[in-house]
Formats: C-alpha cells, structure tokens, sequence
C-alpha cells in the first residue's frame, strides 16, 4: 500500500514511458561520464581515440534523443484528463532543470572531444 500523494500515486501509462525514456538517457549520460573517465586511462592510438569518439558520440545521440522524448510524454501525460497526482509538476520541473545541466555538460564534453587540440 502505497502513501497518499507519494510519487507513483495514480501514474498514467504516458507517464510511465515518458519516465522510462527520461531515465534511458540519463542513464546513458552517466555511461558517458564513466568511458571519458575510462578512455582517458587507455593508450594514445588512432583506434583508441575513433572507438571514444564512436561509443561517445552513440550515447550523446541516446541522450539527445531520449530525454526530450520521455520529458515530451511527461508534459503530455500532465495534459491528460486522467487522475494526476499534484506533485507530478515538481516532479517534471527538477527533471527539466536536470536536463539542462545535463545538455550543457555533455555540450563541453563533445566540445572537448571533438576539438583540435
């Protein structure tokens, strides 16, 4: 039994995807994070570096694509005329305002991949 106005209280199915594919691109950011600290330890090869700049620029497509897509399925779940619970809109805005944090570091991250040094 779950408590009166928690979180997952009279979620919608749209809801539920759109937090699915917001978590899909988050998660694939951390993922990003971890190779750039892993790729940083490996030797200086032209191979190395096009399978950084590969698996990096793969995951920074997930992250672009996935999260706006989950947070467009949020808003739209939150116009639905279905039971909605009233913490939901904190609950998008601390997922918008991460979502910008992350679109800027993974901007300086790309930056600093595909720079010339």
């Amino acid at each position: 039994m779950q408590e009166k106005g928690t979180l997952d209280n009279h979620t919608t199915p749209l809801y539920n995807r759109g937090r699915r594919f917001y978590h899909i691109g988050s998660y694939s950011f951390v993922a990003i994070m971890l190779l750039s600290v892993v790729f940083t330890y490996l030797p200086d090869t032209d191979a190395a570096e096009t399978a950084r700049n590969i698996l990096i620029s793969l995951l920074g497509l997930v992250v672009f694509i996935a999260v706006p897509v989950g947070l467009i399925y949020i808003i739209k779940s939150m116009r639905s005329k279905e039971p909605a619970n009233k913490y939901r809109w904190y609950y998008f805005a601390a997922l918008l305002f991460i979502q910008i944090c992350l679109l800027i570091m993974l901007a300086f991250i790309l930056l600093a991949l595909f720079s010339p040094m």
